[in-house]
């Protein structure tokens, strides 16, 4: 059986995509393999969930999806989450969504907030790959050679994330590597760690 998920509460018509409040954050719920494009029943969904948040109640608007838009991986190129991409990157930035959790690669990559493909400080996302959970295909080796500038950090290491809001404008994102053979530093088990201030749009 699947895990049910009350979809109707957040008015969609599908459990492919639907929305919930849990503390400060807005989270929406994405479906990669549904129609996204502008008219459809999931984009239409979405504008209005958008414009539904309260943001004095739940300042944070997070973003949850399987397949990334912005990946620097040669498995599993930027190419499989384009046409997505296309479709609703103008209205995540017209609703300020302050992070976007993607998985689908199976690696571990974040980047620096990015808005239509350059890095923005002031009105970009910042978007995290966590697919590093392991499976029996293990990594999507391998990246590309050259690193783009909106890309903070990539690694090939299984682990798990931790998002922790700590008030309205504050956040702490930290990536933590399992304790197994393929930890490339095995004297410590962070992997990454960094502070975003949702107010003024940087990590550090």
């Amino acid at each position: 059986r699947r895990y049910p998920n009350d979809y109707v509460r957040s008015l969609s018509s599908s459990f492919l995509w639907y929305s919930f409040e849990t503390g400060a954050a807005h989270v929406s719920m994405l479906c990669s393999y549904a129609d996204f494009r502008s008219g459809s029943a999931q984009y239409e969904w979405l504008k209005n969930d958008f414009a539904r948040v309260n943001r004095k109640q739940t300042p944070w608007l997070v973003v949850i999806m399987h397949v990334p838009w912005y990946t620097s991986n040669q498995h599993h190129p930027m190419s499989e989450g384009r046409e997505m991409m296309k479709a609703m990157e103008k209205l995540f930035l017209e609703h300020k969504v302050d992070i976007v959790f993607n998985g689908h690669v199976h690696a571990y990559e974040r980047t620096h907030p990015v808005k239509y493909g350059e890095i923005d400080r002031e009105s970009g996302i910042p978007y995290v790959t966590i697919g590093d959970g392991g499976n029996r295909e293990q990594f999507a080796i391998p990246w590309k050679k050259r690193q783009p500038a909106w890309s903070a950090l990539r690694e090939f290491a299984y682990g798990f994330g931790i998002f922790e809001i700590l008030n309205s404008s504050h956040a702490e994102w930290k990536w933590i590597r399992n304790n197994d053979t393929w930890n490339v530093n095995p004297h410590t088990l962070t992997g990454d760690r960094a502070i975003y201030n949702r107010l003024h749009k940087f990590w550090q």
